[in-house]
């Protein structure tokens, strides 16, 4: 059995810290918290961008080439030319 090599970060990491800012900012804005409000708004944008970055690091990582040549041949050029 071999190694499997991970593609990238997990992105699960930034949903979770995101779904935690929610959390937080349904609290303080239910009672009214606005430093507990502005602490889960903090969290929420953090998660998005840990998110957005591991998705962005996963996709970097997979081999472009062949949805490369697909868009070539949707478009109608050649697929030898670079």
């Amino acid at each position: 059995m071999e190694p499997r090599t991970s593609p990238g970060p997990d992105p699960v990491w930034g949903l979770g810290v995101f779904l935690i800012g929610l959390v937080v900012m349904a609290i303080g804005g239910a009672g009214t918290w606005h430093i507990l409000f502005n602490v889960g708004e903090t969290l929420l944008l953090l998660g998005a961008a840990v998110f957005v970055v591991c998705v962005a690091i996963t996709a970097r990582r997979q081999n472009p080439v062949p949805l490369r040549n697909l868009l070539r041949s949707v478009l109608g050029r050649g697929a030898g030319r670079d």
